[in-house]
């Protein structure tokens, strides 16, 4: 999720707890499904990392159309929201938000 009014993923340090996760509490087979999912979206946008923000959303979008369906990527994509929504950052953005609409 890329920055804009809001944070973003990154502000979120959401790769940092999926990397937590995936490291101490992940089974085998999950941490093997992740990290060859990572490899894909690499392979598929040929070096995510270091393209610029705009160019990796556009990749990740690709990728997703392409790959929605795909199991492991359903269950990456949900841990994706859940730990960027439930981060203190963006539950300190979100109350911000609620409190300024019910001004």
């Amino acid at each position: 999720m890329p920055r804009t009014d809001t944070p973003g993923a990154r502000d979120a340090k959401v790769a940092q707890r999926i990397d937590t996760l995936i490291t101490n509490w992940a089974s085998a087979k999950t941490q093997a499904d992740f990290t060859k999912l990572l490899d894909d979206i690499d392979l598929a946008a040929k070096g995510i990392v270091a393209l610029p923000p705009a160019k990796q959303l556009e990749a990740l979008t690709a990728f997703d159309k392409d790959n929605g369906k795909n199991p492991a990527y359903m269950r990456f994509k949900k841990l994706v929201f859940a730990l960027y929504y439930l981060s203190e950052t963006r539950s300190e953005d979100h109350t911000s938000e609620l409190q300024s609409r019910r001004k």
